[in-house]
Parts: C-alpha cells; sequence; structure tokens
C-alpha cells in the first residue's frame, strides 16, 4: 500500500514537474513572439524629435570606469529590481514614509540618472532574458518617484529635480513647428535646437541630429538619426522637443486643465523664442525598440510648474512668477541656479 502511495505521489510530482516546464516554454514562447512582433512592427512617430541609439551591452550600464558613487547606485537598484516582484516594490513603496531609507533611494535614484541620463533611460526598460527582472527597472522608478512626490516635504521641488534627467540653462539657436497627425490631443509640437550655456543635471547629453530643418509639418515618420552620448559642456548642443497644446496651468497631481494658458507667451508668440534663454528641465521618453536600437524621445518635463518646465531668463532675472521653485519670483539667474544646486546637493548628501 505504501508502496502505491509512493508511486503515486512520484508521478504526480513529475506530471508537476512537466507542467511547470510547459508553462515555462509557453511564457519563453509568447515573450519571445512578442518581441518578434514588436521588432517587426516598431512604433510609429511623427512627432518633432526621434532618437536612435544601440541597445546597451551590460546591465546595468556600468565598467570598470565607473566612478564608485554611480557604480554603488547602479548595484543598489539593479539587486533591489531583481529580487522583488512587482507586487514586493508596489508594497513597499506604497508603505514607506520620509525616512532615511526614502533619501537613501532618492540619493542613488539621482546619481545614477545624472551621470548618463541617455544609457539610464536604455537601462530604465531593457529585460535581457525572461525573468531577469522581477520588477522592470522602469516601474521601480516609478514607484519611488511617486513615493518622493507623495512624502517629501518641499512642495515638490526633489520630485521635480528627480525626475528630469537632464538640467541646463541654454540659449535657444532655432525652433522648427511640426503637426503630429497621430497626436490624440497635442498635434502641434515644436523642436528645439539649442546651445547649452550652463549644466545643472547630466554629466552627458545626446549627440544632436542633423536635422535643422524649417519643416513645418509631417504625415509620415522621417528618418531618425542615431546618437551617442557627449560630455555636456558650455557649448554643446541640445535639442528637446515641447507641445504647444500642453497646459502651463496642469499642476503634477491636480486635475486642473486651462487652455487660457497653453505654452504660448502672453503677447501670442510660442514659449520658447530664438536668441533667447531659458532653464530647462527635460525628460526622455521611451518610443520603443528594435532588434538593435532603442528610440528615445526627450521632452520638457511639463507638469509641475506653470513655465512648462522651461524657464525663460529675461534681462538676466529668472520668469518665475509664482515663485513655484520657492528661489524668488524673479530671481537673479545666477542666483537661482546655485539655489537648484544647493537643493541638489541636499538630495545627494541626505
Amino acid at each position: 500500500m505504501n508502496k502505491l502511495k509512493f508511486v503515486a505521489a512520484s508521478r504526480c510530482i513529475v506530471f508537476s514537474i512537466f507542467l511547470v516546464s510547459l508553462l515555462h516554454v509557453f511564457t519563453v514562447q509568447a515573450v519571445q513572439a512578442q518581441t518578434a512582433w514588436r521588432y517587426a512592427n516598431p512604433r510609429p512617430y511623427w512627432g518633432a524629435l526621434e532618437m536612435r541609439i544601440e541597445k546597451l551591452s551590460t546591465y546595468p550600464p556600468i565598467s570598470i570606469l565607473t566612478r564608485p558613487e554611480v557604480l554603488a547606485g547602479y548595484l543598489y537598484l539593479n539587486d533591489y529590481v531583481r529580487n522583488r516582484s512587482v507586487a514586493q516594490v508596489d508594497s513597499f513603496f506604497v508603505g514607506i514614509t520620509y525616512s532615511d531609507t526614502l533619501r537613501a533611494f532618492a540619493k542613488y535614484l539621482y546619481i545614477i540618472d545624472d551621470e548618463d541620463p541617455l544609457r539610464f533611460s536604455q537601462w530604465l526598460t531593457t529585460d535581457p532574458s525572461p525573468g531577469y527582472y522581477k520588477c522592470t527597472p522602469a516601474h521601480m522608478r516609478f514607484a519611488l518617484e511617486s513615493a518622493i512626490e507623495r512624502t517629501f516635504p518641499d512642495t515638490l521641488t526633489t520630485s521635480f529635480l528627480v525626475t528630469s534627467d537632464i538640467i541646463a540653462r541654454v540659449k535657444i539657436i532655432r525652433t522648427t513647428d511640426v503637426f503630429d497627425s497621430a497626436a490624440a490631443r497635442t498635434k502641434r509640437a515644436v523642436r528645439v535646437d539649442a546651445i547649452i550655456t550652463d549644466v545643472i543635471k547630466g554629466k552627458h547629453v545626446p549627440t544632436c541630429l542633423n536635422i535643422f530643418s524649417t519643416t513645418k509639418s509631417r504625415t509620415s515618420t522621417q528618418p531618425v538619426g542615431t546618437v551617442g552620448v557627449d560630455t555636456a559642456i558650455t557649448g554643446k548642443c541640445l535639442q528637446f522637443e515641447y507641445r504647444l497644446d500642453w497646459s502651463r496651468i496642469k499642476i503634477h497631481g491636480s486635475d486642473v486643465w486651462s487652455n487660457d494658458s497653453l505654452m504660448v507667451s502672453p503677447s501670442g508668440k510660442e514659449w520658447v523664442q530664438k536668441d533667447s534663454e531659458y532653464v530647462v528641465f527635460l525628460r526622455f521618453s521611451d518610443l520603443g525598440e528594435d532588434s538593435t536600437y532603442n528610440y528615445r524621445g526627450l521632452r520638457s518635463n511639463w507638469g509641475y510648474t506653470r513655465s512648462g518646465g522651461i524657464f525663460p531668463i529675461r534681462d538676466g532675472k529668472i520668469y518665475d512668477p509664482q515663485n513655484q521653485m520657492r528661489f524668488g519670483t524673479n530671481a537673479p539667474a545666477t542666483l537661482w541656479i546655485n539655489a537648484i544646486r544647493s537643493k541638489i546637493y541636499s538630495i545627494t548628501n541626505p
């Protein structure tokens, strides 16, 4: 009788192993099929700026030359997402309070993003093989940023700085209007070509694309250019996109929306003007991938302030009439930028 029970139990175990193996095969095949479809059907983009960059070869993007604090940050966050499920990550960050632990997460997030924002954005959406990450880095970043927004007692200033991938003072060379026929609502896109005059966040920036055209509309995707990474220094070019239909009044986390103050100046001109200076807060957007490349956009980090993430500099002073950054409504640009740097120091040295 005991022998029969043993045989039956053994068969159940073997059958269970078979089912698990079969499920694994189906899962891998489904992921491979989904990936193949995504590669064969890349998402078209009709906006003003699309960058293409070769995929990462290491995960996370570190080497023997990586600075110690950046290395520590990547290893810290990489280990976290490899060993915790989405549910565990969500549960942790939903329950976390303003604490040393959360400040440490914010510190590492800022440091690795600041080092090379483009590579960081690639790492966020990369999964080398099915199951390599239990939780994607992108989801972890979203959960962490939501916790920072909810708990840090500084009226979203830390959240704004952490969620911005590149922050710089720039002078505008040209702007190009592009009609995005595929957009559901914000169809009026603008590509901005600028020169960096002061780097605040982002030690490396994408190389600029040679697309200095004056095209006013597009009904199909234009060829995208492959970009590399440059050291962010004064005099380097920087390209980004914003939309005229974005409301400067829609503050992050609220339901306020008004078409009375779009990304257009009170005189009716577009918010960003040639030969003018601005402090820009930019964030990469994921535009898909194929078997060789990741595709990225770089847009103003709008939704946190009434400037749409693009602060004009007028007569050497920052235009922030609502004092949303808490550095003054019309502060000298140098003092305002130094205040930003002081705030960043408090994030990276909690």
